[in-house]
C-alpha cells in the first residue's frame, strides 16, 4: 500500500513539475544582459525593458532505444620470427655502476648521513626497479630512482650494494661498495 501512495505522489510531483515550467519569459535590461525565468516581470517593468514570451514545446517525447550491430573481429596479422624480432624491443644488458661514494671512502658526518648515486648505462624499464642493499641486507623498498640518502647510519665500515630486479628476481647488480663512516661522540 505504501508502495502505491509513493508511485502516486512521484508521479503527482512530477507532472505538476511539468506544467509549471513550460513558459520561459526572457528580458534585455540596460546594460545589454539577457535574462531568463519562469515568472513574468512585474508591469512596471515591462514598460522599461523589451521583453518576450517562448513558449516550450511539449516535452513527452520519447528517445528512441540506440541498436547495436555485432562487429566482426578484425583478422591480426601473423608475424613471422623476423619480423616480431624486428619490432619487439631489445633492451641492452642493464649495468649499474655506485659513482658516489667510491669504494673504502671516509665520510665523516655526525649524523650519520650517507648518500648513494648509480649510474645506469641505459633507462629502466617500466618492470625494473632498484633495490639498495646494506650489509647484505635490502634498505626500503625497491625504487626507480637512482639516489638514495640514507640518515642516521650507525658509524663503522658498512657495504652497500645495488640491485635490479624485476618482479623480485635480480637481473643485474652492481659491484660492492665499501665504506668507512666517522661520527663524532660525545665522551662523557
Amino acid at each position: 500500500m505504501n508502495l502505491i501512495r509513493g508511485i502516486i505522489i512521484t508521479l503527482s510531483v512530477f507532472i505538476a513539475a511539468l506544467s509549471n515550467a513550460q513558459n520561459v519569459y526572457t528580458w534585455v535590461d540596460d546594460d545589454n544582459i539577457r535574462h531568463f525565468s519562469d515568472e513574468p516581470i512585474s508591469d512596471d517593468a515591462q514598460l522599461n525593458y523589451r521583453t518576450e514570451k517562448i513558449v516550450i514545446a511539449d516535452a513527452h517525447v520519447v528517445a528512441t532505444t540506440p541498436t547495436f550491430e555485432a562487429l566482426e573481429p578484425a583478422e591480426q596479422p601473423q608475424l613471422d620470427n623476423t619480423m616480431q624480432d624486428k619490432y619487439s624491443p631489445v633492451l641492452a644488458p642493464l649495468t649499474i655502476t655506485i659513482i658516489s661514494p667510491t669504494n673504502n671512502e671516509n665520510i665523516h658526518n655526525s649524523a650519520g648521513q650517507i648518500t648513494i648515486q648509480v649510474e645506469l648505462n641505459r633507462r629502466l624499464s617500466a618492470v625494473e626497479q632498484l633495490q639498495l642493499l646494506l650489509n647484505e641486507k635490502p634498505y626500503s623498498t625497491p625504487t626507480n630512482q637512482t639516489r638514495w640518502v640514507l640518515k642516521n647510519i650507525d658509524r663503522g665500515s658498512h657495504r652497500f650494494l645495488i640491485q635490479s630486479v624485476v618482479n623480485g628476481k635480480v637481473i643485474a647488480s652492481s659491484s660492492i661498495v665499501t665504506v668507512h663512516l666517522h661520527r663524532a661522540t660525545v665522551k662523557q
